[in-house]
């Protein structure tokens, strides 16, 4: 981890003798604070800080550092390090306020891309290379590094190319398998572009080529982003639908996201279902979201432009077979703006378990993007 860390701070003095050198990403910061039946709290934190330094040469030619730093946890069923993430549907998922290794974490080197614009159409990006789909806007699913309804965050080692803003193709190594090749294509289809409405149609797709390195051979999907704004109100509509095969048979799932706003009132939902290939299989193995279905509404209201109040209620249901671990959930939730960039935000949660006892908890989350 040392050298990790040595390779960033080496990366970063090499590309302050660029001709512009900016930073871009993102902090984040939670607790949370979780009853049980005597009212004793047991407390988690965690942060997740990315950060993107791009040195631009010259109109054509450009560098991209990655650094991360993150709490972790580690995952009870395969002993591996995990990131951390407050407010998850899967328990255990936080780092332990008191576990200074877990939840500090270490700052690391996260990967290194260059990029050269060989024409006016085409980038030819060499180095770490990345790619996800059917990203979720529910808080518990946000971290495309864990989950994705499509495919969560997959990075290899290889070459990628960008065709205007329509098209990506990459090819590459992954750290699963030295032996491994993987591939990945995408094209974004503008079927509205206008000012005030927009419609962008995502068909996608992965393909291992050649010695495996994780138990599925290819991924497809599609997303679906159109979002509408006229006079006083805004409605947009997030979907996406992916397969992926798992033994002899395919799984799918899909998404739907929409969101309306008139004025100062707003109702936000996701939806989300997975028909498994296996029924008597292990959902994780299947999918990259660790439960068959769910639903989320959030009725808010705008009292101030800096200052916000929602209601949410949730349903979840792991599995459809035997509904262990049914829950449904009222969220009352807090959020507060300070600037364009930063964003607090203050939450309760209380959750009625079908078969265990139900969970009380609250917290409080920060996050800056810049």
């Amino acid at each position: 981890m040392i050298r990790k860390f040595a390779c960033s701070l080496l990366g970063c003095v090499a590309l302050a003798s660029a001709t512009d050198v900016s930073f871009s990403g993102s902090m984040i910061a939670d607790i949370e604070s979780n009853l049980d039946h005597s009212w004793n709290p047991h407390n988690s934190a965690n942060q997740d800080i990315d950060l993107t330094v791009r040195a631009q040469f010259d109109e054509k030619t450009a560098v991209e550092l990655y650094i991360t730093n993150y709490s972790t946890v580690t995952d009870s069923t395969t002993g591996e390090s995990r990131a951390s993430l407050v407010r998850s549907v899967e328990p255990g998922r936080a780092a332990e306020i008191v576990d200074d290794e877990s939840r500090w974490g270490t700052l690391a080197f996260d990967g290194i891309q260059f990029q050269w614009e060989f024409s006016p159409l085409a980038t030819l990006l060499v180095g770490d290379v990345s790619w996800s789909g059917g990203t979720m806007d529910y808080y518990g699913y946000r971290s495309t590094s864990d989950y994705g309804s499509v495919m969560k965050l997959t990075t290899v080692r290889g070459i990628g190319f960008q065709l205007g803003d329509d098209a990506v193709v990459n090819l590459g190594a992954p750290d699963a398998n030295n032996k491994a090749v993987w591939g990945f294509a995408s094209y974004s289809w503008r079927l509205l572009d206008l000012t005030n409405e927009k419609w962008l149609l995502r068909p996608m797709g992965d393909l291992v080529f050649k010695n495996g390195g994780r138990n599925h051979r290819w991924t497809f999907g599609v997303e679906n982003e159109y979002s509408s704004s006229k006079d006083n109100h805004e409605v947009a509509l997030k979907a996406a639908w992916g397969a992926r095969p798992y033994n002899d048979g395919t799984t799918h799932s899909f998404l739907v996201e929409p969101s309306f706003k008139y004025k100062r009132v707003s109702v936000a939902g996701t939806f989300y279902q997975a028909k498994l290939a296996r029924k008597d299989s292990s959902i994780t193995l299947q999918t990259d979201i660790p439960e068959q279905q769910f639903a989320y509404l959030e009725p808010g209201v705008e009292i101030t432009p800096k200052f916000s109040i929602g209601l949410a209620g949730e349903w979840h249901n792991p599995s459809l077979e035997d509904n262990a671990g049914e829950y449904y959930a009222c969220v009352p939730t807090f959020y507060l703006y300070p600037s364009e960039k930063m964003s607090l935000t203050a939450w309760t949660k209380y959750q009625w378990m079908m078969r265990d006892g139900d969970v009380l908890g609250f917290g409080f989350s920060g996050e800056v993007q810049f």
